[in-house]
């Protein structure tokens, strides 16, 4: 087989990807570590606490939390970054990757939420966020939601605190 063939059914392959995960809104921006730290802090994680990342990536933020909670759980659509996250994450018992639209996921038993996504996203969320139980807290990165008051903010690193039942009046 020609070198170049293959080559040019490999980029195929990646461009398709490429477009893919932004067409189904999945575009991958990672949280730097530090932010990462600061969000989980916002958080007020503790070792009773069962935690989301919508939109996990590569996993990064879901094993951070595993350390501190009882469950950490990400959820991601492309199946490159999930598989990476489940290798990423297989040393903590409490940590669960699944593979999916979180939009149409049943995150029910969460009462911690961490996500990095586009106003766009947030925004069509939004109704699912409501639903949860009162008291669960949100932290979005980089994004708010429109018509929600934060709890807290840290305008440095654009992260806002939302708390359902009193950001969601």
């Amino acid at each position: 087989m020609h070198p170049f063939f293959v080559f040019t059914v490999a980029m195929f392959f990646v461009l398709l990807w490429f477009v893919w995960t932004r067409i189904k809104g999945a575009e991958y921006w990672p949280t730097r570590k530090r932010r990462a730290t600061k969000a989980l802090d916002m958080l007020g994680l503790k070792k009773q606490d069962i935690f989301y990342d919508l939109g996990c990536g590569f996993g990064g933020v879901v094993a951070m939390a595993a350390q501190k909670c009882k469950t950490a759980v990400g959820i991601e659509l492309d199946p490159l970054r999930a598989a990476i996250a489940c290798a990423r994450t297989s040393r903590y018992k409490n940590a669960k990757i699944k593979l999916g639209n979180f939009l149409n996921a049943d995150i029910s038993d969460a009462n911690t939420i961490f996500l990095f996504l586009k106003q766009g996203v947030n925004q069509k969320l939004k109704s699912k966020l409501e639903k949860l139980k009162r008291g669960t807290r949100i932290v979005s990165h980089n994004w708010t939601f429109e018509g929600w008051k934060p709890c807290a903010v840290d305008a440095r690193d654009k992260l806002y605190l939302y708390v359902i039942g009193k950001s969601n009046k």
